[in-house]
């Protein structure tokens, strides 16, 4: 058995696929955390995984519109919206998704990394 450890977030169709994958590894007797924001926690537990949140790095969110970290219906431009992903989620955030990364791992001590 190994330990994973899988980083996501809530947007972008990227939460079945990779839920699907935790679930697989979960029916083969791996133990799977995922890290994702707090619309994903009920999911993560019917795949069998532990949830842990984003602690520091912002919350994506996408799924509920009131609390959505990327408003994009807001903004009709689509170089400005790819300007806000990256500045609000991606490169903006990074080194807080970095200190959360090294705490799961602290805390986790996983064999794979699936980021």
């Amino acid at each position: 058995m190994s330990r994973f450890l899988l980083a996501t977030w809530d947007g972008g169709g990227t939460i079945p696929p990779e839920l699907g994958l935790a679930a697989e590894l979960v029916a083969r007797g791996h133990e799977v955390v995922v890290v994702c924001d707090d619309t994903v926690e009920r999911e993560t537990a019917e795949a069998g995984a532990t949830f842990t949140p984003w602690r520091r790095a912002p919350q994506a969110r996408a799924r509920d519109r009131e609390r959505a970290l990327i408003r994009d219906w807001e903004v009709k431009n689509p170089l400005r919206q790819v300007r806000q992903v990256g500045d609000l989620l991606f490169f903006g955030p990074a080194s807080l998704h970095a200190a959360d990364m090294a705490d799961a791992i602290d805390r986790h001590s996983p064999d794979v990394l699936i980021i």
